[in-house]
C-alpha cells in the first residue's frame, strides 16, 4: 500500500474510539451499499459532531475507501484485516474497534455479495472426469493433469429444456474454481446456517 494511504490512515489512531468506530461504519455502509446510502449527508454529520481540518479529513475518508474497498469486495476474514491494519499503522486499539465493527457489519457485506451474484441456470447435475495427456502437439502439455466436467442446467423460469455445458480445466484452474466455491459455501453458511 503506498506510503500516502499510510500517513492519512494513520490519523484514525488520535481519534477516540467513538469517532473511530462512526468513521469506519460510515466507510463500510457506503461501500456495502453505495445507491442506498447517504454518504455525503453521513460524513456531513459526522464532521459536524467532530470537527477536524477539512483537508485532513478528505484525506482520510480517500484513504479509508481505498483501504477497505478490497476488504469488503474480498471478504477479508478478520486475521487478514488485523494484518492489513498493522501493515497501514494502526495502533492495537484502532485495530480492535475496527474488527468490532467489522464484525458487527459482516452480516450486511455477505447479504451484499450474494445479492452480486445472478443465479440464471439451477444446476441439475454435474459429471467429472480427471485425465492425463498422453499426447499433444505441444510437449509441455504431455503429462498434464486435467478435469473435464459436464454441467447440466435447466433456466431458472423452470423451463423444460436443459442446458449442457462442458468444462475442461487445468489442476491449477480446478483448484482455484474450488477454492470458490468453498468460499461461496462459507458465504452461504453464514446467512444460513
Amino acid at each position: 500500500m503506498a506510503s500516502e494511504i499510510i500517513d492519512k490512515v494513520s490519523v484514525l489512531n488520535t481519534m477516540d474510539a467513538k469517532q473511530t468506530s462512526n468513521l469506519i461504519s460510515i466507510i463500510l455502509n457506503y461501500l456495502i451499499d453505495p445507491l442506498r446510502f447517504d454518504f455525503q449527508e453521513q460524513l456531513s454529520t459526522f464532521a459536524e459532531l467532530h470537527p477536524m481540518d477539512t483537508s485532513l479529513f478528505k484525506n482520510l475518508v480517500q484513504a479509508l475507501l481505498l483501504f477497505f474497498q478490497e476488504a469488503v469486495q474480498e471478504f477479508y476474514p478478520n486475521n487478514i484485516l488485523e494484518t492489513k491494519c498493522q501493515e497501514v499503522g494502526l495502533g492495537i486499539n484502532t485495530i480492535s474497534l475496527i474488527l468490532q465493527t467489522w464484525e458487527q457489519i459482516k452480516p450486511n457485506i455477505v447479504t451484499m455479495l450474494l445479492s452480486k451474484t445472478t443465479s440464471s441456470c439451477k444446476l441439475v447435475d454435474m459429471d467429472w472426469s480427471f485425465g492425463v495427456t498422453a499426447a499433444s502437439d505441444d510437449c509441455n502439455n504431455v503429462g498434464k493433469t486435467y478435469l473435464q466436467l459436464k454441467l447440466v442446467l435447466q433456466d431458472s423460469n423452470n423451463s423444460v429444456e436443459r442446458k449442457h455445458v462442458f468444462v475442461e480445466l487445468t489442476l491449477d484452474q480446478f483448484y482455484q474454481f474450488l477454492a470458490s466455491m468453498e468460499k461461496c459455501k462459507t458465504l452461504l453458511d453464514l446467512v444460513y446456517p
